[in-house]
């Protein structure tokens, strides 16, 4: 899966956004829980459970999308990997690039916030970032993205 800045085309159609990976390992002998079916905040007692957490904001001139309250979003329909102690997901947020022919794209912006979460018990290791995608003309698309210091 590709990292970065770029378009990728879901069952929805194709969409501008930015790809990124969350990799990392538990400690040596430590136990990882694969990803849940549906995304959950529960973990698994005495195993490492991975979360991705999640607040959006999108709008367009062909849709609005709004505010979506922060959730827990991973489940094993992500790309991932589980490898003996080491993991890793990938991910790809953006907004759609086309409109309709009736009615083509002529501005978009996107934002997130994440928090990717390894948890097990009262031990846990986060990172936190942020994602904006836009675009003043529906053809040229600007980036931003970086971590979000506590």
């Amino acid at each position: 899966m590709q990292n970065g800045k770029g378009e990728v085309n879901t069952t929805s159609g194709p969409i501008q956004g930015v790809g990124f990976t969350v990799t990392g390992h538990v400690p040596e002998g430590d136990k990882i829980a694969p990803l849940p079916d549906n995304a959950t905040t529960s973990g698994t007692p005495g195993k490492w459970t991975f979360q991705q957490w999640v607040w959006s904001y999108g709008d367009s001139n062909t849709q609005t999308y709004g505010s979506v309250a922060t959730h827990q979003e991973l489940s094993n329909e992500a790309f991932n990997s589980i490898n003996g102690n080491n993991f890793a997901w990938w991910d790809h947020p953006g907004m759609p690039s086309q409109g309709m022919p009736q009615n083509p794209l002529k501005w978009s912006v996107g934002k997130w916030k994440f928090v990717a979460k390894a948890v097990n018990g009262k031990r846990e290791c986060s990172v936190a970032f942020f994602i904006n995608v836009t675009t003043t003309d529906g053809k040229n698309w600007n980036f931003e993205y970086g971590e979000i210091k506590p």
